[in-house]
């Protein structure tokens, strides 16, 4: 039950970028019980849960749009475009704009 809110609040507020401790106060709990009850249920940390979703809308937004790289990434609340390449790169092991390309040659 308590995954299922933080996963429910993610999808409202990861554009945000808040800190898990803002997650688990919003939740009514502390973030080390929050931790250990995302450990125990999807075996990911909280903040795994809000970078895969992240990197999801990223990767829609690579395919479907048109939006440049930096526009992706401040849309998604990250406030250097070099640091969500970064970001990106580091969780799906190709650069935003070699993904859009790729996915694009793909289709």
């Amino acid at each position: 039950m308590l995954v299922a809110r933080l996963r429910e609040r993610i999808e409202q507020r990861f554009r945000l970028r808040e800190p898990i401790e803002e997650h688990a106060r919003a939740l009514g709990i502390s973030s080390r019980r929050l931790r250990a009850a995302c450990e125990a249920v999807v075996h990911q940390s909280p903040g795994d849960m809000l970078d895969e979703r992240s990197v999801l809308e990223a990767q829609r937004a690579l395919i479907y749009g048109n939006l440049s790289i930096a526009e992706i990434g401040y849309a998604l609340g990250f406030a250097d475009p070099a640091y969500f390449s970064r970001f990106f790169r580091q969780r799906v092991g190709l650069p935003p704009l070699a993904f859009r390309a790729q996915s694009h040659s793909t289709k």
